[in-house]
């Protein structure tokens, strides 16, 4: 299965909304991220990704890594009605 073609990937931290961002956390049972802290910490990875359908966003992740050989992947947050596509 694949996903909606209303869907399209984002990778940079440009005009997302942080309070809908702590929402999915939430709605996925990943709560416990906090305001300014949930930006910052996006804002400060190598790599970050949002998936948005259209213009609400669904899925959202970020990484560190060392640009050679290693990457940890972190805060990776899917809305539970796209989990399964």
């Amino acid at each position: 299965m694949s996903y909606p073609d209303t869907v399209h990937f984002q990778f940079d931290s440009q005009g997302v909304d942080w309070q809908h961002l702590l929402r999915l956390f939430k709605v996925a049972n990943m709560a416990g991220r906090e305001g300014n802290k949930v930006r910052r910490a996006f804002e400060k990875s190598n790599v970050v990704c949002f998936a948005k359908d259209k213009l609400r966003l669904v899925a959202a992740g970020r990484a560190l890594t060392d640009g050679e050989y290693h990457a940890t992947i972190y805060d990776l947050v899917v809305d539970p009605n796209y989990q399964r596509w």
